[in-house]
């Protein structure tokens, strides 16, 4: 199944690219998503697995754990999720 995923901040500036596509198994959660695209992108890999803020991955407009299923029409983003104070 193809997955679109568009990456925000700083994670498109390791692909140079703000939206991928990617060709994923039936039945592949968002943990095989990250990395399928660690993976395919070496330099993409530190920035997915900092922990302190962890990457937030958005399906639509909820937020999915690494556990959530993929489906044929997922359209997922991957952001950091900071605020300020």
């Amino acid at each position: 199944m193809l997955i679109t995923v568009r990456l925000g901040e700083p994670f498109w500036r390791e692909v140079n690219e703000k939206q991928l596509t990617v060709e994923m198994p039936a039945n592949s959660t968002v943990a095989d998503l990250l990395n399928a695209l660690s993976e395919r992108f070496p330099a993409l890999r530190l920035s997915l697995e900092q922990t302190d803020p962890p990457p937030t991955v958005f399906q639509g407009e909820d937020w999915v754990s690494s556990d959530s299923a993929l489906t044929g029409d997922s359209q997922l983003m991957i952001v950091w999720a900071l605020a300020g104070g």
